[in-house]
């Protein structure tokens, strides 16, 4: 068994970076937002480069020159693996992966969230091993969580994702549930052929009216693609940087 880092020429890292920055009082991108004296963007891909070789950051119009900025001014030696593309319109996270999905040419794409700068070492072993070995087409850790933001309802012997149940959409939540920590390790195929097939307005947020991604993955076993939820992280690893609280949660658990 490796230890997933084979895969590092065969993957790439498309983070979803869109964000503003103002919900912290921040006039920049969130995902440049300092975290102990560090963007969450240089966070992210210091953890991800032992397995990825390449990165693309999906970003808002307005929020490119400031990331492309940041990246050759404070990543040289990066620098040439890190590209962006653009998400025209704010409308869900399944857009903004489809918008950078078209300039991956690799036969893996990991998906992170932009403001997940917790995701250790560990974790990411873990789940591109899983690939490694060929276990699946989709490998995601999750993590229990009270009260949970999102809850993924899985079978529990196939680990098949039955149903997704999000907060900010109004579903009704569990007091406790299963959730995904932003972070989600494709085949390349397998997520260009997810939306080739899958009508997008059929995942529109009841509340938000966005393109969710989440709900996607119930339905990617009727395209008989295999899904892996992996049990293991550490809930602090969940932690997305949405409030100035989020920011020292995450300044005490970063190591």
């Amino acid at each position: 068994m490796g230890n997933g880092s084979t895969l590092r020429s065969l993957t790439t890292t498309l983070i979803v970076a869109a964000g503003k920055g103002s919900r912290l009082g921040y006039h920049l991108p969130k995902v440049l937002y300092p975290i102990r004296q560090k963007p969450i963007l240089h966070w992210i891909i210091d953890r991800f480069v032992a397995f990825s070789g390449n990165f693309i950051v999906v970003c808002s119009p307005e929020g490119q020159a400031s990331i492309e900025y940041a990246v050759n001014e404070g990543m040289r030696s990066d620098a040439a693996r890190i590209r962006t593309a653009i998400q025209d319109r704010p409308l869900g996270m399944a857009h903004a992966i489809r918008s950078g999905l078209a300039d991956v040419r690799t036969p893996w794409t990991a998906i992170v969230w932009g403001d997940q700068v917790g995701i250790q070492h560990k974790t990411l072993e873990q789940c591109f091993t899983e690939a490694e070995n060929q276990v699946a087409d989709l490998v995601f850790p999750i993590v229990k969580t009270s009260p949970p933001y999102i809850h993924f309802e899985l079978d529990p012997k196939s680990m098949k994702v039955l149903q997704v149940f999000q907060a900010r959409e109004g579903d009704e939540m569990p007091e406790h549930g299963i959730s995904d920590i932003g972070f989600f390790l494709c085949r390349t195929t397998a997520l260009q052929e997810t939306f080739k097939k899958f009508d997008p307005e059929h995942y529109r947020g009841k509340n938000t009216g966005e393109f969710n991604f989440l709900p996607m993955l119930r339905d990617w076993s009727n395209l008989g693609f295999k899904i892996k939820a992996m049990h293991g992280a550490n809930p602090e690893e969940a932690i997305g940087i949405n409030s100035l609280n989020d920011v020292e949660r995450v300044e005490r658990w970063l190591i």
